[in-house]
């Protein structure tokens, strides 16, 4: 009898031990459930913030990812690659680079419109490229300015390539040797870009251009090319001209490079370079960024 009394009293142990375990586990769970559902959100622990709003305005004045504040800026690289508008995947190959840039599309071609506006998404500079008449008789190719064409031809010219080349901020010329070094045809040309708000850049295909001299009664900003990366299409030839825009750069505070999209070496030099701009202080920039 007394071995079946202890067997029962264990029985009633044993249940007792399996209730109070129940117990203690659902009262943890409910804990949990009124810790985390109610508590922790009241006090702001656990919620993901909200993402960090994104500013789509282009601001020129954004460093870009490839030049760290950390490094003194020792000069500023303005890279123009001209003759865009002949296709588009050349251009998208240039647009790829992590720079600054300023691409001048050509009038009257088949992709010249697409080729703005696709510049223009990436964020860079548009500027006009505009065909002019040069010395050697050469073709400048369609919409060209050229010595016997009326003040109106020439007007007519200039609307019809802005309209074409949509978000252009600015015009350089395209040959032109013998345009820019005639007062009055520059005159045409810088008077109307004062009336439209433009800028000129002179790629100074001749050293006697009197595009600066004609720009000062306009009081419109009017730069000149440094350096040409590819005269020769050459790599080692590239990388001179490059490193002596380096130079000009430090000496005179910016130098500005033009190159030509049609070129791959031009490309392939230009990603040899970037880590050295970044790392040497060098500020690649869109040429409204000059003064």
């Amino acid at each position: 009898m007394a071995c079946r009394r202890r067997k029962r009293k264990k029985k009633k142990d044993l249940k007792k031990t399996v209730l109070i375990f129940i117990n203690i586990l659902l009262f943890s769970v409910i804990l949990i459930i009124i810790v985390t559902r109610f508590i922790l959100p009241s006090m702001g622990i656990g919620e993901q913030s909200s993402p960090p709003q994104v500013n789509n305005t282009d601001n020129t004045d954004n460093i870009h990812p490839s030049e760290p504040t950390s490094v003194p800026q020792i000069g500023k690289l303005a890279f123009v690659f001209d003759d865009a508008g002949h296709n588009l995947y050349q251009l998208e190959e240039f647009l790829k680079l992590p720079i600054r840039m300023t691409i001048a599309v050509l009038p009257g071609l088949p992709y010249s419109t697409k080729a703005a506006q696709l510049t223009h998404k990436h964020g860079q500079e548009v500027i006009l490229h505009l065909p002019m008449e040069s010395i050697n008789g050469n073709d400048p190719g369609p919409m060209a300015i050229v010595a016997n064409q009326s003040k109106e031809e020439i007007t007519r010219i200039l609307e019809k390539s802005l309209l074409e080349v949509p978000f252009a901020t600015a015009v350089n010329n395209h040959m032109g040797s013998l345009i820019t070094q005639d007062p009055v045809k520059m005159d045409i040309i810088l008077s109307f870009l004062a009336q439209k708000g433009l800028y000129f850049l002179d790629s100074k295909t001749i050293e006697n251009s009197v595009a600066r001299n004609e720009s000062l009664a306009y009081n419109i900003k009017c730069l000149e090319r440094d350096i040409f990366l590819d005269d020769v299409v050459d790599k080692v030839l590239i990388r001179q001209e490059i490193d002596k825009g380096m130079k000009m750069a430090v000496k005179n505070g910016y130098s500005i490079l033009i190159g030509h999209i049609q070129n791959r070496e031009v490309l392939e030099v230009m990603m040899e370079y970037i880590p050295r701009f970044t790392n040497g202080g060098y500020k690649t920039v869109r040429l409204s960024g000059l003064e």
